[in-house]
């Protein structure tokens, strides 16, 4: 640990809480676009997902990017193309 950043040896997400937490708010944004609850809960489960190398966090990814405003599919639009490319090269 360094300064709070945990590692995190098996996601394919990241190798610490720092790398990781992008992914899980991006996940979050998807959830809360499609009615699910805000709020610390909420975001906590989601960075469980990540950090747990989980494969509904690619699914929600792929599935429901359009639900996204534009700003956030700019914003994270190198995310959603690495989910992408992880699944062209597992099919």
């Amino acid at each position: 640990m360094t300064d709070g950043d945990l590692r995190v040896p098996c996601s394919r997400y990241g190798r610490s809480t720092s790398d990781c937490a992008p992914w899980a708010w991006l996940l979050y944004r998807i959830m809360v676009a499609n009615g699910s609850d805000e709020g610390y809960d909420a975001l906590d489960s989601d960075m469980g997902l990540v950090v747990n190398d989980h494969d509904d966090v690619d699914y929600m990814i792929r599935n429901y990017w359009h639900d996204l405003d534009e700003a956030t599919r700019e914003r994270f639009s190198d995310y959603f193309d690495e989910v992408c490319e992880r699944e062209e090269a597992t099919a």
